[in-house]
């Protein structure tokens, strides 16, 4: 996927405020309804995720691609993943630049998922767990288990040899389609 270039630093640099630490990035100016010192830009769902995204001009930025040249000095090449899942926190600590694989390898926990952890699942016809892995679209089978732990340990295991981020399958950050479901 290709990225608009976002503006030059300076025009960034103009416009808002960003706190590396804590991810948040501040209007420079007030600008009718909109004070110095607010928080820049709205959020949006895309996918049951939330982000953020900030006018500049006429064009929409994502806000961890704006602090990212920020921060950086350059647009980043590639992807940015957000490294504990929270679209929202964009902290310079959480973001890194990844390419898609990297950035699907680093996934929370579907929604859908019964039984809490990524790639096992029950079998219903004799009670035992099996586990899998996707691995450049291709279905993985990795065995069929007596206990969920040997089917988890199974499925860590592949994480590990096949190069998925630590946080890979962890629970998501509660957001507005868990709420919905409570």
């Amino acid at each position: 996927m290709k990225f608009a270039e976002t503006p030059e630093v300076t025009v960034l640099l103009d416009l808002f405020v960003y706190d590396s630490v804590t991810g948040v990035l501040t209007r420079r100016r007030s600008s009718g309804p909109k004070k110095a010192g607010d928080l820049a830009g709205h959020e949006f769902k895309a996918s049951c995720k939330t982000y953020r995204a900030v006018r500049v001009g006429d064009s929409t930025f994502y806000v961890h691609r704006i602090v990212w040249k920020m921060h950086y000095g350059v647009d980043p090449d590639g992807q940015i993943d957000h490294v504990d899942g929270d679209g929202t926190n964009n902290a310079i600590a959480n973001l890194r630049v990844v390419d898609a694989v990297a950035n699907h390898r680093n996934q929370r926990l579907p929604r859908s998922n019964k039984s809490g952890i990524l790639g096992v699942s029950k079998i219903k016809r004799n009670g035992k767990w099996r586990s899998s892995i996707t691995i450049h679209g291709h279905h993985v089978h990795l065995g069929v288990f007596d206990s969920i732990e040997e089917a988890a340990a199974a499925r860590e295991s592949a994480n590990r040899e096949y190069g998925f981020h630590e946080n890979h399958g962890a629970s998501r950050p509660l957001n507005v389609c868990e709420e919905l479901q409570v």
